[in-house]
């Protein structure tokens, strides 16, 4: 048994026991719910996010919680109730903290944080640090030991940096001037407008132009981005061609594209099951 398991199994006041591997005699509970593994291939292809599989294993969870157990002719939810009474309470806060701590990013000699994508500035005193990262919303928050030390909106833009953390980042460079302040301020600005180059946005019209600006148009949609690109890459030369000519008839007249792609996804899949 490694020693991080060891020190679990105190922290937490349980007896760790050995089983063979695939062993229904020895650990039929583990075994038994590996079964929902099988029953989501059964919805390969209906999701696209985390959140979207988050809800099928809900749905499952509660399906295994509420079935008659053969063993025990009982439902799991029901024998719970009875099996909580011999759980000891957890330990200490503290305790449980040093298992659930977020994921550690280290922060680079430019003062950014990597995430999801994108770089994001700390202060310069957390150079070589590794902090740790967590979202709520829309926002962005850095964490070092426990203590919040920044909150960033969270953005597409590749470098986010604060004017602060900024000056900090280029005083060495420019220690004595001057115009360090207008430096500073023309230089973010330039970083803006770089920024807002590499946007791009397509419209309805811009989709009806070709093939791809119909595709390029469609995978800037974030909700239909991931079901697209696998979609294109089962349709052969002629396939794509029909695609977009019927697409471009109907597209200018759809008053909620979400809705309708998404009935296009549907039955897609479904012609793919049948021909499997």
């Amino acid at each position: 048994m490694n020693h991080k398991m060891v020190q679990f199994a105190q922290d937490m006041n349980f007896r760790v026991e050995s089983c063979k591997t695939r062993h229904a005699y020895t650990k039929g509970t583990n075994e038994a719910r590996n079964k929902v593994m099988d029953w989501l291939r059964s919805y390969s292809g209906e999701f696209d996010s985390i959140e979207e599989l988050q809800k099928i294993v809900d749905k499952l969870n509660v399906k295994m919680n509420t079935n008659i157990c053969q063993g025990t002719g009982m439902s799991p939810c029901l024998l719970f109730i009875k099996e909580k009474e011999y759980l000891t309470p957890l330990p200490d806060r503290t305790v449980l903290d040093g298992y659930l701590s977020p994921h550690k990013v280290k922060v680079s000699s430019q003062q950014l944080v990597y995430f999801n994508g994108a770089r994001y500035s700390v202060d310069r005193k957390y150079i070589d640090e590794y902090v740790s990262i967590e979202t709520f919303d829309d926002m962005l928050q850095i964490y070092y030991k426990g203590k919040m030390i920044q909150v960033h909106t969270i953005s597409r833009n590749p470098i986010n940096y604060t004017k602060k953390h900024y000056e900090q980042s280029i005083s060495k460079q420019l220690a004595g001037n001057k115009d360090f302040s207008k430096v500073v301020a023309n230089n973010l600005s330039i970083m803006d407008k770089l920024l807002d180059a590499r946007e791009i946005v397509l419209t309805r019209n811009d989709a009806l132009k070709s093939y791809d600006h119909m595709i390029a148009y469609l995978v800037s949609q974030e909700s239909l981005s991931s079901w697209i690109k696998r979609f294109i890459q089962t349709l052969n030369k002629e396939e794509r061609k029909i695609f977009y000519t019927e697409i471009s008839k109907i597209l200018p007249y759809i008053t909620d594209e979400e809705q309708f792609f998404s009935r296009i996804k549907k039955v897609s899949q479904q012609e793919g099951t049948e021909d499997s």
